[in-house]
């Protein structure tokens, strides 16, 4: 098998030139012509959609459509989006042979965490709307980007495998999570994300088992200093609880308009909440980490 100098990912709206470990990060040469044609398809609300298909006869010797099939269009369940950025090691040696598995999806998968879009690499595909927006979980430039990346990946580095796979597939888990469109649905994700973290956590900091459940956000957060408001870490446990062992949300059932706000807060609390939790999981020490998880606005990622 030939060995593999480059790979290709996407998709990425900023232009960021990246040094990861060993890895290089470029956009591919096109990349503000590849940006400005996709953006011009973007929805109103910041998303790209599947594109839309529909199925043909095929001429059973030239295997060529000859024919629509009525009532056979729908929204692709997936599709292709184009690379932006190339990846390589320095000194272009060839890319580790599980490189799509480990280094490679820690990085594309984290980029699409921190720019709050999804990731895949050349050739693979797409499963839910794309967000365009990318405004990021934080405000930060090239030099603190590649400072927060070089950070996790070296931390992720001493792991073993199962902690590294545990850590990438949570991640890939996030950035699809915004694709659930009611509020309970992308609460059930982002708990189990929580969960996630937390058996990572457990790990990694030789936790006692015995922890209740209704604690575990509290100990993650004081051990990872990380602050929390009681009340709002209440709301998100008893939202949990309800809804993974009632099917209540919010005391009404899934998809009617609940009793109060708190539920539909508590939603994106709890995204931000996981986001913080990556980050001081994989040694990241910065003013975001500390910031209040409960408020909309933007914080610094660094002082």
């Amino acid at each position: 098998m030939e060995d593999k100098l480059k790979d290709r990912f996407g998709f990425f709206i900023d232009d960021f030139k990246l040094r990861i470990g060993s890895y290089i990060i470029d956009p591919v040469n096109n990349h503000s012509s590849l940006i400005q044609e996709t953006v011009r398809l973007k929805h109103p609300d910041d998303r790209f959609y599947h594109p839309i298909v529909e199925r043909y006869k095929v001429d059973p010797f030239t295997k060529k459509p000859i024919e629509k099939i009525p009532n056979t269009k729908k929204p692709a369940h997936l599709y292709r989006m184009p690379h932006t950025h190339i990846i390589y090691s320095e000194g272009n040696q060839p890319l580790p042979e599980n490189f799509r598995q480990k280094d490679g999806a820690l990085i594309i998968h984290l980029l699409a965490m921190l720019y709050k879009s999804r990731a895949q690499f050349d050739g693979w595909l797409f499963d839910t709307p794309l967000p365009l927006k990318q405004d990021g979980i934080a405000v930060f430039n090239n030099s603190e980007l590649e400072v927060v990346m070089n950070t996790v990946y070296g931390t992720f580095s001493t792991w073993k495998k199962d902690e590294q796979t545990r850590y990438i597939n949570t991640l890939y888990l996030h950035s699809r999570s915004p694709a659930y469109r009611w509020e309970w649905e992308q609460f059930f994700m982002e708990y189990i994300i929580t969960d996630s973290l937390w058996k990572l956590f457990k790990i990694l900091k030789s936790v006692s088992s015995n922890v209740r459940h209704s604690e575990r956000i509290k100990e993650m957060c004081n051990q990872l200093g990380i602050m929390y408001k009681q009340n709002e870490v209440d709301i998100i446990v008893t939202l949990r609880n309800d809804l993974f062992h009632e099917g209540l949300w919010d005391k009404v059932m899934p998809g009617c308009a609940p009793q109060t706000t708190d539920s539909l807060y508590a939603v994106f609390n709890l995204r931000r909440l996981n986001q913080r939790f990556f980050l001081a999981l994989a040694g990241v020490n910065s003013s975001f980490i500390k910031s209040d998880w409960t408020y909309k606005d933007m914080f610094a990622l660094y002082p």
